[in-house]
This record gives C-alpha cells, structure tokens and sequence, in this order.
C-alpha cells in the first residue's frame, strides 16, 4: 500500500487522524460535499464525510466521495446478517472498495467473528484510504481483511470462498468520462465502465460467480442515470440464470432516478433487505 497521502483541511495538514475530527470539520450535507469537491480552482485534498455518526475520509484523485446509499445498503445488510451468523461463518468480500465504507459499516455494526470481511482494490492509494476510516472509526486494523487485486481473476489472497459479493463497479461510458469528472477531481479507474459503461459488472458478474457459494448472493450498486441503469440491468438479466432483483429506496433517503441496487441469487436475501426499507422488482 502507498503510505505517502498527507492529510488536508483547509490548506492544513494533520499530523494524526485525532486531529481530523477538530470541531471545525462537522458534518457535511450532501450539497456542500460536491461544491467544495468539484471546485477546480481550490478542490481540497480531503473530504470529510460524517453518516449516522461514522466518519469517512476520501481523497481527491485517490477515491470516490463516499455514497449515502452504499452505506445505508451496509447498514441494512447488518441488520439482516443476526441469524445467519448464528449457523456458522459467512464471508462478505467487496470488489473496489474505494474509501471502504460498505465493510467498515459492516464490521462496525457486527463484531462477531463469524462474519469474516475482504475488501479489495486495484489502487493501492484506495486501499491506504480504507485503512485509515478502519482507524478513524475505531475498529481494529485486522477485522477487515484489505488485498490489492485486480477483480476475482483468481481466489489468491482470500480467506475463503465468498457467500456475498458486493461492488460498485465503475459506470461511466468511456466517451463520458470528461463529463463525469467535473474538474478532472474523480479518479478515472473508479469511473470508467469501457464503450457502454457495462464492462466490469460483466466481468465482475462472471468472475464472482465461479467462485461463490451455494446459495450465494452478488449485490451491485447500479449507476446514476436511469438510461445507464436500464442498459445495465438488461445485460445483468441477459448474463445469469439466477433470480435478479432491483431494489429501490422508498424512504426518499437521497435523489432517487431508479433502482440503486440488484441482488443475484436463488435465496431470501432481498426479501430480508425489504423490511429495511428497499421495495424490490425481478427484472
């Protein structure tokens, strides 16, 4: 992992992550988060985001500002997982972990050692900033288990085969890239899904399935347009055998254009997620 990403606020740099939580950082609205993130001319280098008490730290050019959906669908994740852990191990492992905020939820609300957490990453810099929310939230550095990897080509480095596989895989069309990246602040391998934006939830569609469970589930985090998130349900629908629901925010937690999430599996699972507030649609 790089260990050389300074901490910034405000033109200051910190010497230890205590001092990120200084009175002046509060807490950020969505609104503000993107202002201060796509300013070209003064973007900070830091972005601290606080959610339901947690804090999240992202880097400009190093990650993606935290999503308020991908730390809810965590949170409901949680709130299901009791009575499956209580039949034995069960292994959670996310694909492109980013700032780290899907595992981090997880472990921060489930301590069990049943629960057995991977989060993996292309970019070492992403990985260095996951490590540090491990620690800005106080959990121990080896309750999540954090492997630079290029997508699931291969099960090196992992503890054991996964039940639920969890990504956000890059979404943009190649030729939207500049339009996304407002600012040029974005890091483009966290954006750039190839020609039609579909690449790797294919890949990572394919890949995750050689290797999951009997029974497993894959969850991906849809894209933000509703045309991108129709053409990538159509191919997700074309590219499994196994049952695939959408599932959609109804209780108007953020800006919502569609579904935000599909579930991929022949179990319960989103039955389970629609009693935390998902309506769900087989597509």
């Amino acid at each position: 992992m790089a260990e050389n990403i300074s901490i910034w606020y405000k033109g200051i740099e910190y010497g230890s992550l205590g001092e990120i939580k200084a009175p002046e950082v509060g807490k950020y609205t969505d609104r503000l988060v993107r202002r201060l993130f796509h300013t070209a001319e003064d973007y900070r280098e830091i972005i601290i985001r606080n959610m339901d008490g947690m804090d999240f730290v992202s880097y400009s050019k190093k990650t993606l500002v935290p999503a308020k959906k991908t730390f809810d669908l965590s949170f409901a994740l949680a709130c299901v997982m009791e009575d499956r852990l209580r039949s034995g191990p069960c292994h959670v492992l996310e694909i492109g972990t980013g700032t780290g905020v899907f595992p981090i939820t997880l472990r921060a609300l489930i301590s069990d050692p049943n629960l057995i957490i991977t989060a993996t990453d292309i970019s070492g810099d992403a990985l260095t900033v996951a490590d540090l929310n491990i620690q800005l939230n106080g959990l121990c550095p080896n309750s999540i288990r954090l492997i630079k990897k290029d997508g699931l080509a291969n099960t090196h480095g992992l503890p054991c085969l996964p039940d639920i596989v969890f990504s956000n895989p890059p979404f943009s069309p190649t030729n939207r890239i500049n339009f996304v990246n407002a600012g040029g602040v974005h890091p483009v391998l966290a954006l750039d899904g190839g020609g039609d934006g579909t690449y790797y939830y294919e890949r990572f569609l394919f890949e995750s399935r050689r290797i999951l469970k009997h029974k497993g589930s894959i969850i991906f985090q849809l894209p933000l347009g509703a045309d991108d998130i129709q053409r990538t349900m159509r191919l997700i629908a074309c590219r499994t055998d196994d049952r695939a629901i959408a599932l959609e925010d109804c209780m108007s937690r953020y800006r919502k254009v569609g579904p935000q999430f599909v579930v991929i599996g022949n179990n319960n699972l989103p039955e389970l997620l629609s009693r935390h507030g998902y309506t769900t649609t087989e597509i």
